[in-house]
């Protein structure tokens, strides 16, 4: 995947160059961080929406990020500080739909706050020169900001505050209860199951357990106790990620 951008900077004012015939080299000062910064969601985006269009995606390899500046008489400047961006690597080629899916979701998936940082650390997760540590914390860190952030707006689906909207199914005196009682008292793994059983709850249940054994692991893990890193649960975590955060983005262009 090639991601290529253009526009314009306000200053140019390297520390450290040096002028040739056709073009001038700058060592120090350029503006080069502040331009990534400003695309990094879009990449996130666009690597996460492949992710999550083909379950094919087994890994990102970062290869190459080049920058170059033109000034107003059209004379080049390279920056040679080089950085590197990424590059998705697929098992298989990708299945048909993939492109038009990245098209139609890369935009969702940079441009919704929310979805900003999930998208970062599964894009991360997948990149196949991190360690496996890294990874699985990286990915269960993106599940749980996930859950944490859209929780309040299927909360509000579930519960609404006028209990009369909500399904003729649940009493409304139940409803105003379940409010009052839960308020801020929502553990991780109660927010997730709001989360599943409104965007998948065929497969809710079946999620939540799956949720919990993660999430049990990742409690170990954090208070010391003995993992053999190869038994860590990094695929599992990565497919609930992907599957929530492709119901979440396809609701949100539905």
């Amino acid at each position: 995947m090639v991601y290529k951008s253009e526009g314009k900077v306000d200053s140019w004012h390297p520390r450290n160059s040096r002028e040739l015939e056709d073009f001038t080299i700058a060592f120090e000062g350029t503006p080069k961080g502040p331009i990534r910064q400003i695309h990094q969601a879009a990449i996130n985006g666009v690597l996460t929406s492949f992710a999550l269009g083909s379950d094919n995606v087994c890994g990102v390899k970062k290869i190459a990020d080049g920058m170059y500046f033109i000034d107003d008489v059209g004379k080049l400047a390279y920056s040679i500080d080089f950085e590197v961006s990424g590059n998705a690597t697929v098992s298989t080629g990708l299945k048909p739909g993939v492109v038009e899916y990245v098209e139609k979701y890369a935009k969702v998936l940079g441009g919704h706050p929310e979805l900003v940082d999930p998208a970062r650390l599964l894009s991360q997760s997948l990149n196949d020169e991190s360690d496996r540590l890294l990874s699985f914390l990286s990915i269960w860190s993106g599940l749980e900001i996930f859950v944490s952030k859209v929780f309040r707006s299927y909360e509000a689906a579930m519960f609404p505050k006028d209990a009369k909207k909500t399904s003729n199914t649940v009493p409304e005196p139940v409803v105003k209860r379940i409010r009052e009682i839960m308020k801020d008292k929502y553990r991780i793994a109660d927010k997730f199951s709001v989360v599943s059983s409104l965007l998948a709850p065929d497969e809710a249940e079946e999620d939540l357990a799956k949720f919990k054994i993660i999430k049990d692991i990742r409690d170990k893990l954090m208070h010391g106790g003995e993992l053999e890193l190869k038994t860590l649960p990094i695929q599992d975590t990565q497919v609930l990620l992907r599957k929530y955060l492709r119901f979440h983005a396809e609701r949100i262009v539905a």
